[in-house]
């Protein structure tokens, strides 16, 4: 349930353009939309993305890369255990 809303929330099977203005930053807010987003702008009308999605999408890289470390700095300790 939670997959086919993700999906149906990033643009892939429409455009960001045809979502209505008042929504548009909500949907640019989900975890892929910007990338594919940016993907589209750049291969399909050969442009570069603007600003607001190269910031978005490199805040929710830099989540990622917090989350991660601290997950990584948490379970640290049973890693040698597992392996």
């Amino acid at each position: 349930m939670c997959l086919a809303m993700l999906f149906w929330l990033t643009p892939i099977v429409y455009e960001l353009a045809s979502v209505p203005e008042r929504f548009r930053l909500l949907i640019l807010l989900g975890p892929m939309t910007p990338f594919i987003v940016a993907y589209e702008q750049i291969f399909y009308y050969r442009q570069w993305p603007d600003p607001a999605v190269w910031a978005i999408a490199f805040m929710h890289a830099l989540g990622a890369l917090v989350v991660g470390s601290l997950l990584f700095v948490a379970f640290e300790p049973q890693f040698t255990e597992q392996l």
